[in-house]
């Protein structure tokens, strides 16, 4: 057993509420439980509750056993000095306050219905991929449906983490931010840290100075990303580069990355670096403010075409430096444009709405991610096998959210699903 269940039966009320008393038989009247308080100290704040005909305002705590009051070292914590009720499953310890009184307290071992107790035991004794694997399917369709919306959103909040990050580095400069986050999205994963190491290493003033020349912009890259050396430039275009970045690296007082940073193997050659380099030159080419202009946009098919822009010739025959094939590498593909808009470009237009409280923006990101198919990996698969399948990228953004954060942590009872399930009185 563990507090969690308290905390679910308590903010639930899912327990016998007829004549309360405390342990010592006092009459307990409760007039208001509280607000969850999931942050550092008592479980419950600002409840209100009646004994005998003292009326108290103040906070509930909750423990297994009553003596888990001492064991947590609550009596030396201030923030414990304003608990008005002590709610547990058993009471092994009376709980006295510095000044010798006793908080009252209220058992719970008796007034829990037993099938809700088993229920939670059963999902969190569970070994199947998720918890509730064997019994979601008794679920309403409208309980889904309402939570999956509810952790996309959650999603995109702790997607905002990591650009309140980028925009601490950046001085809260919203373009720059951008430019290094959807530079590092053009990783996709394997190559993900040495994008964002080029990122920071070529500003965006140093982009927009030479966006308006491509030959310029690609010995720039190219150059500063370690990828273009004396060695690879072997055809008349690559030594073009190079000659180039030669004159930047001077001018601008430029170091390149190592070339051991980037990853070619087990990838197919559309998704080498240097594809993904051409095609991000492509995209900042005389437009390097992206992010102004794609918070105007007013439907993910614009967001796409603007990711679809071709690369330069060379790069529409090459792989890499010197190494023709074949293929289409001239734009980026469908699946890749889908998923960095899904991880990064939706994200950021929903931070920067909530950020600014622009609530059409944010409503943009949302209903823009609704637009876009549902990814296709190994998870979402999974969850189409457990009985739900996700009709579009929110949906599939919710069910990874909710497998990462809920299922594989057991958070059942934080869980609209699990908080279902715990309640149904025929669980097998």
């Amino acid at each position: 057993m563990k507090e969690d269940i308290l905390h679910f039966v308590w903010r639930t009320k899912k327990f016998d509420l007829h004549k309360l008393e405390t342990s010592t038989g006092e009459p307990i009247e409760i007039l208001s439980f509280g607000q969850h308080n999931h942050d550092q100290g008592p479980d419950f704040s600002n409840a209100r509750v009646k004994i005998n005909e003292t009326l108290w305002a103040g906070h509930v705590e909750m423990h297994i056993k009553s003596s888990d009051w001492y064991r947590h070292r609550h009596d030396t914590d201030l923030a414990y000095e304003n608990v008005i009720l002590h709610v547990v499953w058993e009471d092994d310890q009376p709980v006295m306050r510095k000044d010798g009184t006793m908080i009252p307290c209220l058992v719970l071992k008796q007034r829990v219905p037993h099938q809700l107790t088993y229920n939670y035991q059963y999902l969190q004794a569970s070994e199947t991929w998720i918890p509730c694997e064997k019994v979601i399917h008794n679920v309403d369709p409208l309980t889904v449906s309402s939570w999956l919306s509810r952790l996309a959103v959650e999603r995109f909040v702790q997607k905002a983490l990591t650009f309140q990050s980028l925009m601490k580095e950046t001085a809260q400069h919203v373009e720059e931010s951008f430019y290094r986050a959807l530079m590092s999205a053009f990783g996709l994963p394997q190559n993900k840290q040495p994008f964002e190491q080029l990122a920071a290493a070529l500003p965006l003033s140093l982009i927009d100075k030479y966006s308006h020349d491509r030959t310029m912009l690609e010995a720039l890259l190219f150059g500063q990303s370690g990828l273009l050396n004396s060695k690879v430039a072997q055809d008349p275009y690559a030594q073009e580069l190079w000659q180039q970045y030669q004159y930047l690296m001077h001018k601008h007082s430029l170091q390149p990355l190592p070339m051991s940073l980037w990853k070619f193997g087990r990838m197919r050659p559309p998704s080498f670096p240097t594809v993904r380099l051409a095609q991000f030159a492509a995209i900042v080419a005389d437009q390097p403010r992206l992010f102004a202009i794609i918070s105007e946009m007013d439907s993910i098919d614009e967001i796409k075409k603007l990711l679809k822009k071709p690369v330069s010739p060379y790069w529409q025959k090459h792989y890499r430096f010197g190494d023709q094939g074949k293929g289409d590498t001239s734009t980026l593909g469908a699946a890749t444009a889908d998923i960095i808009c899904i991880n990064t470009i939706l994200p950021f237009l929903f931070f920067y709405g909530k950020q600014r409280r622009i609530d059409t923006l944010t409503d943009k990101a949302l209903s823009m991610l609704e637009e876009l198919k549902p990814e296709n990996n190994s998870s979402i698969k999974n969850w189409k096998k457990s009985g739900i399948t996700a009709k579009n990228a929110m949906e599939s953004q919710a069910l990874l959210q909710l497998k990462k954060t809920y299922c594989d942590q057991k958070k059942c009872l934080q869980c609209s699903i699990g908080a279902k399930i715990i309640q149904q009185k025929n669980l097998p």
